[in-house]
């Protein structure tokens, strides 16, 4: 799973701003993984789909809270494993 964090100052859940910041990373999380989760098919180069990953978490990011001083990125970068494959 691809996990993005948007940072606050005020790391509480009794920040109602921290809540919405983690409903936004989950909600670009899930649209994220949904697309990469496209390119998991045989022959498809794992480093590839990572890249692909990266690259739409990116641009999910810069799409919200813009104009506003919010540190924004990511907290790991994409990976894919290999499960159940025999």
């Amino acid at each position: 799973m691809i996990l993005v964090l948007i940072l606050v100052s005020d790391y509480t859940l009794n920040n109602p701003d921290t809540i919405t910041k983690y409903k936004t990373a989950g909600q670009i999380s899930e649209k994220v993984l949904a697309e990469v989760s496209k390119l998991c098919v045989a022959g498809s180069k794992v480093v590839d789909i990572c890249e692909k990953g990266d690259k739409l978490i990116e641009e999910e990011l810069a799409k919200v809270y813009r104009g506003k001083k919010i540190t924004k990125g990511t907290c790991w970068l994409a990976a894919v494993t290999e499960v159940g494959i025999s």
